[in-house]
């Protein structure tokens, strides 16, 4: 049995939920995402105590960060209307009942976090070196599915690569033109 203080576990139940949240955004599976999303919510207000107390009552930044991408998603979403249509019916009220309670609760609880997020999107983490650990593996989460951009950057850096050496070449072995 491992012996955790009371914020380890808790940091660690919302960052679980938020990796499911993640998962759900991927699929863009509604359904889940709106219980995740609740589950979300009850997990936050349980560590409420522990964040007042060890973060001096500052919102984490990790989960402002996901209600942004949960509410970007959401409205990117709500505006393709044949997307929309063509989901199934489960997922397409659980999209509706999860746009409501997460503007209701964006309104109610973190609009100022939620604008100073959005003004400022890259500023710096004040969290532990733990938390800072955890949101670093949560970016690589993020960025899996951006991947591909990044094997696409790698041939244009060879390809740079090949030209100047290619450059070299010419001058040194001397070839007509």
């Amino acid at each position: 049995r491992v012996v955790r203080s009371e914020k380890e576990k808790r940091y660690e139940s919302l960052h679980n939920i938020i990796k499911n949240i993640k998962n759900s955004k991927k699929i863009k599976d509604f359904n889940k995402m709106l219980s995740s999303f609740e589950e979300l919510l009850k997990a936050y207000d349980k560590a409420r105590g522990v964040i007042s107390k060890e973060e001096k009552g500052v919102v984490p930044r990790f989960y402002v960060r996901i209600l942004v991408e949960m509410e970007d998603l959401i409205n990117e979403t709500w505006e393709d209307s044949a997307g929309r249509k063509s989901m199934s019916k489960v997922n397409g009220k659980s999209l509706g009942a999860l746009r409501q309670k997460l503007r209701k609760y964006i309104r109610e609880n973190m609009e100022a976090e939620v604008t100073k997020l959005r003004e400022n999107p890259e500023g710096e983490e004040e969290e532990d070196d733990d938390e800072a650990k955890d949101d670093h593996s949560d970016q690589e989460d993020q960025e899996e599915p951006v991947r591909g951009d990044r094997a696409a950057s790698v041939p244009k850096e060879k390809k740079s690569r090949e030209k100047s050496t290619a450059d070299d070449d010419f001058s040194d072995d001397e070839w007509p033109s």
